[in-house]
This record gives C-alpha cells, structure tokens and sequence, in this order.
C-alpha cells in the first residue's frame, strides 16, 4: 500500500511512501537517489600513484593499497617533520662548531655574535662555520673584529 503526502519545500507537490513509511526507491519520479558515478581511470592512477611511493616497502606494505596508504601518509608525515628539524639540527650544529672555534680565540660564542653584529658583519651561522674549519686565520681577523667592536 503506498500513501501521498505534501513535502514542504519540495518541487514536487507529494511524495510517495511505501507501507513502512519509507521513501519509495528506484529511478522513477519520487527517486532522491545520485546517480551512479563511475570513477574510470581515476581510482586507478590514484592506487597506482600510491604503491610507486610505497616500493621498496616491506612485505604487505608495498603490495595492498590500503596498508601501502597508510606507510606513505607517515613517511610523508616523517618528512614534512624532518625538512623543519634538519634546519634546526645543522643551525644548532653551526652554533657548537662556532663556540668552539670562538673559544680558541679567547672569546664566547655570545659576545662574538654580538662583536660581529655591532661591526657590521653579515655573515650567517653556516658561512661562519664553514671559514672556521677550513680557514682558521680569516675566523681569528673575525674574532679579533668581534673584540674590537666590543671594546669600542
């Protein structure tokens, strides 16, 4: 047994009912259904890019596409994460390669920074760092510049 009723709102004075009060389905007049979409190669390139991320992956992981999803979303994760902390780790490994190097010309690594800032030296951390290693002489003018400034 099928009922009518009005919906409010509804470009469509009435809409059908079944004996349990549902909805009529099917693809006739009263249908609210989306039609079928039919993704094509879509789903495929989707997977296939996927598993080429994932090779070399152990096992499961580089075969099954949902398991495979799930290793590269991390290892995409781990390498966001990674690009930001490298900067931080080589930053940090300039400033202990700078400090040592300014130790052995009699000053801190603070007041070095702050010596070449107040005579106008712009050099980054990893350029100081660099001439330090492989040109002892041209860090101690650096320092001895640094100590001027300072005592200026």
């Amino acid at each position: 047994m099928i009922f009518a009723f009005p919906v409010s709102g509804s470009p469509f004075p009435v809409q059908a009912l079944t004996g349990n009060g549902e909805p009529e389905t099917g693809n006739g007049l009263w249908s609210r259904e989306m039609p079928r979409v039919k993704r094509g190669n879509k789903r495929v390139q989707r997977r296939k890019k996927i598993l080429g991320l994932a090779k070399g992956y152990r096992l499961t992981k580089s075969k099954l596409h949902r398991s495979a999803k799930e290793s590269v979303d991390r290892a995409l994760r781990f390498a966001y994460r990674d690009r930001r902390n490298k900067k931080r780790e080589f930053r940090s490994l300039f400033i202990i390669r700078l400090g040592a190097a300014a130790r052995e010309n009699n000053i801190s690594y603070s007041r070095f920074i702050s010596g070449l800032k107040r005579a106008g030296i712009t050099l980054d951390r990893r350029i100081l760092a660099e001439i330090a290693i492989k040109d002892p002489e041209t860090f101690t003018q650096l320092a001895e510049n640094a100590k001027a400034a300072l005592a200026a």
